[in-house]
């Protein structure tokens, strides 16, 4: 017999149906090859200090810090199941019967930790296959299956979670008992959350503490172009430039037309869907995660918590093949017409680490009853169908033009003028219309800005003025702004080729800041 682990049971499931194992209502389902079970998540946890030392229970200053000689775990006990499940794990683990078992929990550093913690608890000797997946589609499931791999590949996949969780222990337990006893009042602190606050209430410093200030620029219009000078703080240098520059001959000095591209985005990792969900729908990180992970355990979505931006070539023709899906499901975008499919510009086996970008499956082509999902989910489903649509499809070009005008009465304060000319508009029609679906009405199209023809040399008697303005103080943190944060932090401290940057992972950011740094936010409707 073969016993198969996955990590919830609606994964469970989709196993079930692959493997044709008959379903019932205990905590695990055979036939005559297979069991398959379930871990309802975390079933093994690390001790708290009480459980090394039960004098830990108090806290106070002078038992810090706390630092296991050897780190412990212990079966948690709530939720209720959890310590009937496990019990029902290691019975099946340690059966005569089992030849070897399935590791199936979550493709990632997490769900491998997950599982070793049980198999290690439990006592398990067993040999171990790990099965990976990110589609919970059967056909997936099933090519899965059919490539196993040995466990102890994924032994650093498991080191790795490890020491995050340890850290995150030692860095949680010491900090917050530190902190709480200095000032007398619980005060958590996190390894994650505790720079997450801090790059919050610093934002929110900058903002109490900002003085506006008013700052100058000269404008000289002529020749039908309004050319814009560099920023001045002092008014009255800003007043002797526009007295001396007026009705002062001004001249071309250049005419500079280059044809650019605009190139589509990339295929949407966790965060960068979390952003566009706050941005267009107001959702919060953790609310865009949760609709992901029931995206993805309907099957319409590939696995959830993923860094990458890119697909493997293996999933390349599958992909073809969902692009029309996708644009099938997206109405609005019926009557826009792709020439070409540029499928290779989103596959990059390099770029993909443990999971591929967050694509719709094939299901999309399936599913009769798509419009009957709850509207949150349409919301999501159509974000990620429309970032497909858009990464495959032509860069937009454009033509700019920048105009720099000499006036002979300031010839060290050059104007600039600067013009753009859509030529093709590529995948950002796609993005247009979409956009214009939405109630908020805040996007706005991207619209030419056409300079008259003038040549370099050509004189004109300009007029000049002046333009003031004001600083505007930094804005509040959105979860889409938060997040682009997180990403970055620590980027100048880092070398270039380091594959990792910032602080918390796809998976972890949004609880951080649903839990512990909710204020200092720019609330979205």
């Amino acid at each position: 017999m073969i016993l198969i682990v996955a990590e919830k049971k609606s994964f469970a499931e989709v196993l079930a149906e692959v493997l044709k194992v008959k379903k019932s209502k205990g905590q695990y389902w055979q036939n005559d090859k297979y069991y398959i079970s379930w871990c309802y998540g975390h079933l093994v946890e690390l001790k708290n200090p009480d459980d090394y030392d039960p004098a830990l229970k108090n806290w106070s200053y002078e038992t810090l810090p706390i630092i296991p000689g050897t780190i412990q775990h212990k079966v948690r006990t709530k939720p209720d199941i959890a310590k009937s499940q496990f019990n029902t794990l290691k019975k099946l683990m340690n059966g005569n019967d089992i030849e070897y078992v399935i590791c199936a929990t979550d493709a990632d550093r997490e769900g491998e930790l997950i599982y070793r913690r049980i198999h290690n608890m439990a006592g398990c000797k067993k040999p171990v296959k790990r099965l990976w997946c990110d589609s919970m589609e059967n056909q997936e499931v099933e090519k899965a299956l059919g490539n196993l791999k040995p466990d102890q590949d994924y032994d650093h996949l498991h080191e790795a979670s490890h020491c995050r969780a340890v850290a995150d222990w030692l860095i949680g337990m010491n900090g917050t008992r530190l902190f709480s006893t200095l000032h007398r009042n619980k005060l958590t602190v996190g390894r994650v959350q505790t720079p997450t606050l801090a790059m919050i209430v610093e934002r929110d410093l900058q903002i109490e503490n900002f003085v506006k200030q008013t700052y100058y620029t000269v404008h000289l219009q002529c020749g039908g172009l309004d050319g814009e000078g560099e920023r001045i703080d002092d008014v009255n240098e800003a007043k002797r430039i526009q007295a001396v520059t007026h009705l002062q001959d001004a001249k071309i000095l250049s005419v500079e037309k280059n044809i650019k591209n605009n190139n589509p985005p990339k295929l949407y990792s966790l965060s960068d869907l979390q952003g566009d969900a706050n941005q267009y729908y107001g959702y919060t990180a953790q609310e865009t995660l949760d609709i992901v992970q029931k995206l993805y355990e309907k099957k319409l979505m590939t696995y959830p918590r993923t860094s990458s931006q890119y697909i493997t070539s293996e999933m390349r023709d599958s992909t073809l093949d969902v692009v029309p899906m996708a644009k099938a499901y997206c109405k609005f975008l019926g009557g826009i017409s792709q020439e070409k499919i540029n499928i290779d510009k989103v596959v990059d086996d390099k770029k993909v680490e443990s999971h591929t970008a967050l694509i719709p499956t094939r299901e999309i082509g399936k599913s009769q009853n798509l419009s009957n999902l709850p509207m949150n989910e349409q919301h999501i489903l159509t974000l990620v169908c429309v970032r497909l649509i858009c990464a495959v499809d032509s860069p937009q070009q454009y033509s700019e033009t920048i105009v720099v005008i000499e006036s002979s009465g300031e010839r060290d304060y050059p104007f600039k003028a600067k013009g753009k000319v859509i030529i093709e508009p590529g995948w950002k029609r796609l993005l247009d219309e979409y956009q214009g679906t939405l109630k908020s009405g805040k996007e706005e199209k991207d619209k030419d800005h056409v300079l008259p023809d003038v040549e370099e040399g050509q004189v004109y008697k300009g007029e000049s003025q002046i333009a003031d303005h004001l600083t505007s103080p930094p804005k509040r943190y959105t979860d889409k702004t938060l997040l682009d944060a997180m990403k970055r932090a620590g980027k100048e401290f880092i070398e270039e080729d380091t594959s990792h940057i910032g602080i918390g992972t796809e998976a972890t950011r949004a609880g951080v800041r649903e839990n512990d740094c909710g204020a200092g936010f720019e609330r979205k409707p």
